[in-house]
């Protein structure tokens, strides 16, 4: 379910959203930015997230050529 809400912003924050993000992209744009901040979830599902994030940090990444002798 959604809600709507109002909010006041600076004319510049307005315009860079309407370029950067687009006209019907800015309600997303900015849930996407809040989501983190104010939605909870489960302690474990962040827990299995990070230790994913960690295991393919540890990955050494592919260099061209790496492969050829």
């Amino acid at each position: 379910m959604s809600k709507k809400l109002t909010i006041l912003i600076e004319d510049s924050v307005y315009e860079g959203l309407h370029q950067v993000v687009g006209r019907g992209s800015i309600s997303k744009f900015i849930e996407n930015l809040a989501r983190p901040h104010v939605a909870h979830k489960d302690l474990g599902a962040q827990y299995r997230e990070a230790a994913r994030d960690a295991a393919r940090e540890r990955v050494p990444p592919r260099t061209l050529g790496a492969d050829k002798g």
